[in-house]
């Protein structure tokens, strides 16, 4: 375990190389071919080769990968494979699913002239069999994965290993585990914008919400994926949260560090607005509008922070949290359990944020035995605002001067604000940086 220099803590935040666009690639993004709605006729509802072509160009500069839900609609899969492919794309395609077998068998019929077109190659990175199909109602787990596997027969079948999957919501993998165990890799969709939440708890709720179901696929020895979840920037909806430039950014900008940090990939919803959609903040997901990456997010710098353990010298137990408060344990060695003793300092907020729920440590009580615990961070919160002194080994509150981070050992090591005191070997505290393979 390698010390983490104490004069680096208090400056030092992995700012990546900036480009012309996004100073970061995304893991992927959600792409439809519609440029009109359903109603209008062929022209001006499907984009054309060229426009489709295009597409591709601009999203390669803010993503590695695209993602489509529907192999039919407006001949989609025939025109994204080659022109992702063309301008350096990886594939994530999808057969809808709705009641009946009728699309079903269209969708494996697109599937094997794809495959015996070339078209379907090893660019494509994985499949979904139904997008929502049983949320929705058009099918049941049982026939769900019935049809998965007999597309995953057919892919195989074709000389080709292609994971492939369902994309469900969180409560339809929870309630049916037969899906978790039939599926090559968890696919989640899930929308923290419908519930309503700040965007600054956004990240800290979708990590939540995926608390129970990443324990059950880590179980299976499955990986989980988001394959949906957005945020518009324009338009109200008495059941959705704030819609603004601001806070789309804010939650890109946090799922972001969610796929790095936790591991957890994901594909933003969508890729360019849709001003053809009825409802004004259901057209407003867009990364890009008329492919011109929105200000908000041409803006946007996303930086990497170091990891941390931090242990106390009093006790050499580390600084955990778990359901939102924050302890004392022993080093652990499970996965989830280590992201709970995984801190991140950020050094232009001065605040510390736990891995496992984006949550900052926060302590509103100025006054010797002060409560401690985590809280959504907000960056202008003067209660989340720490300091550490790297002679005395403290960590010091910036707003409540003369207060430190202790801990009780008479009350079970609980964790709280005191005087600070230098001879107080449960105010000293060292950070040991994660290794990047641990």
């Amino acid at each position: 375990m390698k010390l983490f220099i104490p004069t680096l803590i208090a400056g030092v935040a992995l700012t990546l190389n900036h480009a012309d666009a996004l100073n970061v690639k995304l893991y992927g993004v959600n792409y439809s071919i519609r440029k009109g709605p359903e109603w209008a006729s062929v022209d001006g509802k499907c984009k054309t080769e060229a426009e489709v072509a295009k597409d591709m160009e601009t999203l390669a500069t803010v993503t590695e990968r695209v993602r489509i839900n529907n192999l039919l609609d407006c001949n989609v899969s025939s025109l994204v494979l080659p022109a992702a492919k063309k301008a350096g794309l990886k594939v994530h395609l999808g057969i809808w699913v709705s009641k009946g077998e009728e699309q079903m068998q269209n969708g494996k019929d697109q599937l094997a002239s794809l495959i015996q077109s070339g078209l379907y190659d090893n660019n494509v990175v994985a499949v979904d069999v139904g997008s929502q199909s049983i949320s929705r109602e058009q099918v049941d787990a049982d026939i769900a994965v019935t049809q998965l596997n007999s597309v995953r027969d057919q892919i195989r079948q074709s000389g080709f290993d292609t994971p492939v999957t369902i994309a469900e919501t969180i409560d339809t993998y929870v309630a049916n585990p037969k899906l978790t165990d039939a599926v090559d890799f968890v696919n989640i969709i899930y929308f923290p914008f419908w519930e309503r939440v700040q965007s600054n708890e956004a990240a800290s709720r979708v990590l939540d919400r995926l608390r129970n179901l990443r324990m059950t696929a880590e179980l299976a020895h499955k990986n989980i994926e988001i394959a949906e979840t957005g945020w518009s920037s324009r338009g109200t909806d008495p059941n959705a949260a704030v819609a603004s430039p601001q806070d789309q950014a804010r939650f890109l900008l946090d799922m972001h560090h969610v796929y790095v940090e936790n591991e957890i990939p994901f594909y933003w919803y969508t890729s360019s607005d849709q001003p053809w959609r009825v409802k004004e903040i259901e057209a407003n997901f867009g990364l890009f509008t008329n492919n011109t990456l929105k200000p908000n997010i041409d803006q946007l710098n996303i930086t990497l922070t170091n990891a941390n353990f931090i242990q106390n010298e009093a006790t050499s137990l580390y600084l955990s949290e778990s359901v939102n408060e924050v302890y004392m344990w022993e080093k652990s060695n499970d996965t989830m359990a280590t992201e709970e003793q995984v801190w991140r300092w950020n050094p232009d907020t001065q605040q510390l944020r736990c891995q496992s729920n984006f949550q900052c440590l926060d302590a509103y009580q100025p006054q010797d035995r002060g409560f401690v615990h985590m809280w959504p961070c907000i960056d202008t919160e003067r209660n989340q605002k720490w300091n550490f002194d790297p002679d005395s080994k403290q960590l010091k509150h910036a707003s409540y001067v003369g207060l430190c981070l202790d801990i009780d050992i008479l009350r079970s090591n609980r964790i709280q604000l005191f005087t600070c005191s230098n001879s107080s070997l449960t105010q000293k505290w060292q950070f040991f940086e994660k290794p990047s393979a641990y």
